[in-house]
C-alpha cells in the first residue's frame, strides 16, 4: 500500500511541476533607475488617440538621472525623433526587449554611434538597428540619461516592453512589481448605457445616457454598457488605466478586458473600444482587440426583455491585486422602441474596402480602419480660394483606426506649379495641413486619420527662420525658431562654415538647437551658421549669421 501511495505522490508531484512549467516565464529584471519607482502613467492607459504603450516613471522633477539596462542583453535599435526624443531599444534574453523614451541623451559610446549616423545621413532624426554583437550590455550598466525630450509633459522616463520577435507591447508592471508600491484600488467614476438604434431604449430615448451610481436606469431591448474608471498608485495623484475589468449580469460574467499586451497595429483601435473615455463592455463589429472577451454570445450586449430588475456588477483589479466592486441595477420597463431613424448619405461598411468617388474627389477607406458602419453626411462647400471645393466627408469628424487615401483635383490652377498645392483639413474655420501628400498629374493625394472636411490650398510662402538667444552663440549654443504657417515643415538642415551641424528639434515648440561639436569646429574664430528650411510645397528659406566662438 505504501508503494502505491509513494507512486501516486511522485506522479502528482510530476504533474504539478509540469503545470507550473506551463506558466509564462518571467525573468528577474533590475530597476531601470536608482530611485524609488513612482508612476505617472501605466500600460494600456487610454490616451486621446491611442493606448499608452508603456509606463511613465517619475524622475523627481529632474532630468539627467542615470538609466540602466535591466538585464544582460544588447542595444538593438537607436532612434532620435521629434516626437519621442532620444530612444533606446535593448534586447534581453527570453524574447523580451525594452524601449526607453524621452531621454536627455545616451552614454558617450552610444551617443558616438548615433552621431556618426546623423552626420552620414545629414539628419538629426535617425532610426537604425544594431546587430546583436555590436553593443552588448550587462545588467545594471548605464546606457542613457533620463530627460524631457520629444512630446513630453515633464521630466520622466517612459519605458516600453515588447516581445522581441512579434514586436507586441506587453505590460512592464509584472516585471517591476518588486520596485513599486501600490495599495490603492481602482475606482469607477460613472456609467454610460448605449441603446442599439431600433432595438433598444434607455429612459425613454435612443440617446446614450451617463449615470452616476444610484441614478434610476430604465431600459428595454438591446443595450450596451460602458464604464469610466481609473486606477491610482501610491504616492501619486495621477489617474491611470485599469488592467482588469469584468462585468457580471445577475451573477454571470458577460464581458472582460485584460490589457496585458497589444500589437502596434492595435494601438489606434482605442476608438473602437472607448467613447469619450468610457470603456465599452460590448464589442463593436469591427473591433478585433484581442484583450476583450464577451461570454454571453451577444458580444457583451444585454437584452432587457423582462419587466424585472437586472443586477449588474463591475469588478476592477490592478496588477498588484487591489480590487474593487461596483453594483448597479437596470430596471426592465416595457415600452415601445422607436424605429431607428432612416440613415441617409454614403454608407461606409466596416467589413470591406470602401470607394467613394464624387466630382473632383476620390476617397479610399481600406478594410480594418472602421469598427462599425458609418454614414457620411457628405457636403460640397464652395471655397473662397476657388482651387477646389471644401469636401465635408463627415461632421463631426469620424476618427479611424488607420489611414484612408483622399484625392482632390484642382478646379482651377491660378498657380502653374503643381508642387505649390497641398490638402488642408478644416478644424472649424481654420485650415491645418495634413502634413503629407503625393502629386498625381492635376490632383493631390493625402493620407487622413479621420473623416472630416478637406480642401486644396496654395502655399507659395517660404518658412520663417529667426535666431534666438544670440548671447548664447558665443558660448557654443546655437538656437533658431523655425515655423511654417501653411503646408508645414518638411525638412531643415543647419551648417557651420559649410559643414553639416546637428540641430535637435522637439514638437513642443518651434526651436532647433545645436551644441557646437568642438571636434568639427575650431574655437576662437569667426564662423558662419546657415539654417535652411523647406516646407511640404518646396518653398525654401535660408538664413545665415556670423558669430565668434
Amino acid at each position: 500500500m505504501k508503494y502505491y501511495i509513494a507512486c501516486l505522490l511522485i506522479i502528482l508531484n510530476f504533474f504539478a511541476g509540469f503545470a507550473s512549467s506551463l506558466k509564462p516565464f518571467r525573468p528577474k529584471l533590475l530597476s531601470p533607475l536608482n530611485i524609488p519607482l513612482v508612476l505617472s502613467g501605466n500600460f494600456g492607459e487610454i490616451r486621446s488617440n491611442h493606448f499608452h504603450s508603456g509606463i511613465d516613471i517619475k524622475t523627481q522633477h529632474r532630468i539627467g538621472l542615470p538609466v540602466y539596462a535591466m538585464a544582460d542583453g544588447y542595444v538593438s535599435r537607436i532612434r532620435v525623433t521629434a516626437g519621442s526624443g532620444y530612444m533606446l531599444d535593448i534586447a534581453y534574453g527570453h524574447g523580451i526587449s525594452s524601449i526607453y523614451r524621452h531621454l536627455d541623451g545616451f552614454v558617450d559610446a552610444i551617443s558616438a554611434l548615433a552621431r556618426k549616423v546623423q552626420y552620414r545621413r545629414q539628419s538629426w532624426e535617425v532610426d537604425f538597428a544594431l546587430a546583436p554583437g555590436k553593443f552588448p550590455v550587462k545588467a545594471g550598466q548605464q546606457v542613457a540619461w533620463s530627460g524631457n525630450t520629444g512630446f513630453s509633459g515633464g521630466p520622466h522616463l517612459h519605458m516600453d516592453m515588447y516581445r522581441t520577435a512579434s514586436k507586441e507591447f506587453i505590460d512592464p508592471l509584472p516585471f517591476l512589481k518588486p520596485y513599486i508600491r501600490d495599495h490603492r484600488k481602482p475606482q469607477v467614476v460613472s456609467l454610460q448605457i448605449f441603446p442599439v438604434e431600433g432595438q433598444g431604449e434607455v429612459n425613454g430615448t435612443l440617446r446614450p445616457h451617463i449615470f452616476a451610481f444610484g441614478n434610476t436606469m430604465n431600459a428595454w431591448g438591446k443595450i450596451g454598457i460602458a464604464v469610466k474608471a481609473f486606477d491610482h498608485i501610491d504616492e501619486t495623484w495621477y489617474c491611470m488605466g485599469v488592467r482588469y475589468v469584468t462585468l457580471l449580469q445577475d451573477g454571470k460574467k458577460i464581458f472582460s478586458s485584460d490589457i496585458k499586451c497589444y500589437s502596434p497595429a492595435e494601438a489606434k483601435m482605442v476608438y473602437s473600444w472607448t467613447y469619450n473615455g468610457y470603456m465599452k463592455s460590448f464589442i463593436d463589429p469591427g473591433n478585433t482587440l484581442r484583450f476583450l472577451k464577451a461570454y454571453n454570445r451577444n458580444e457583451g450586449y444585454v437584452t432587457v426583455d423582462e419587466e424585472r430588475d437586472y443586477h449588474f456588477e463591475y469588478d476592477l483589479c490592478d496588477v498588484f491585486g487591489n480590487r474593487s466592486s461596483y453594483k448597479f441595477v437596470v430596471h426592465g420597463k416595457r415600452q415601445p422602441i422607436p424605429k431607428a431613424p432612416v440613415q441617409t448619405g454614403v454608407l461606409l461598411e466596416w467589413n470591406k474596402t470602401n470607394y467613394v468617388v464624387r466630382p473632383g474627389m476620390a476617397l479610399i477607406v481600406p478594410f480594418g480602419v472602421l469598427h462599425e458602419n458609418v454614414y457620411l453626411n457628405y457636403k460640397l462647400i464652395p471655397s473662397k480660394s476657388g482651387v477646389s471645393y471644401k469636401y465635408q466627408l463627415s461632421y463631426p469628424p469620424v476618427p479611424m483606426s488607420g489611414t484612408a487615401d483622399l484625392e482632390i483635383r484642382l478646379r482651377k490652377r491660378p498657380v502653374a506649379d503643381i508642387n505649390k498645392y497641398y490638402i488642408a483639413k478644416w478644424e472649424g474655420n481654420v485650415p491645418m495641413s495634413t502634413n503629407n501628400r503625393t502629386i498625381h498629374k492635376d490632383a493631390i493625394v493625402t493620407k487622413i486619420k479621420a473623416l472630416g472636411t478637406f480642401s486644396l490650398m496654395i502655399d507659395q510662402k517660404p518658412p520663417h527662420i529667426m535666431p534666438v538667444d544670440q548671447r548664447s552663440w558665443s558660448r557654443g549654443k546655437l538656437v533658431f525658431s523655425i515655423t511654417d504657417a501653411q503646408s508645414g515643415i518638411k525638412s531643415y538642415h543647419g551648417y557651420i562654415d559649410g559643414r553639416f551641424a546637428i540641430f535637435d528639434r522637439t514638437v513642443k515648440n518651434t526651436l532647433v538647437k545645436c551644441n557646437i561639436d568642438s571636434t568639427r569646429v575650431q574655437r576662437g574664430k569667426m564662423h558662419t551658421c546657415t539654417m535652411v528650411v523647406e516646407d511640404i510645397c518646396g518653398n525654401v528659406a535660408r538664413y545665415s549669421k556670423t558669430f565668434k566662438w
